[in-house]
């Protein structure tokens, strides 16, 4: 038995049923997983300066800074 179930069951007199984990609910499309790994390219794309924002900014303060650039665009 999980030591973390076992506390739950033990402490809050639980059963198996409702200790259970659940699966995780996140991606459930394929629009939701491209939205996702679209954004993470992005944001790769904007931290090794592939495009022209932030371009004067250090490295630590370059994605801040490509946002501030684009806040006025959207």
């Amino acid at each position: 038995m999980n030591w973390v179930l076992e506390r739950a069951v033990t402490e809050n007199a639980l059963t198996w049923r409702e200790a259970r984990l659940r699966p995780m609910r996140g991606l459930r499309t394929e629009r939701s997983a491209s939205v996702v790994i679209r954004g993470h390219a992005f944001i790769q794309n904007l931290r090794r300066g592939h495009y022209e924002l932030a371009v004067d900014a250090g490295l630590l303060f370059r994605l801040a800074t490509a946002f501030d650039e684009l806040r006025p665009g959207i």
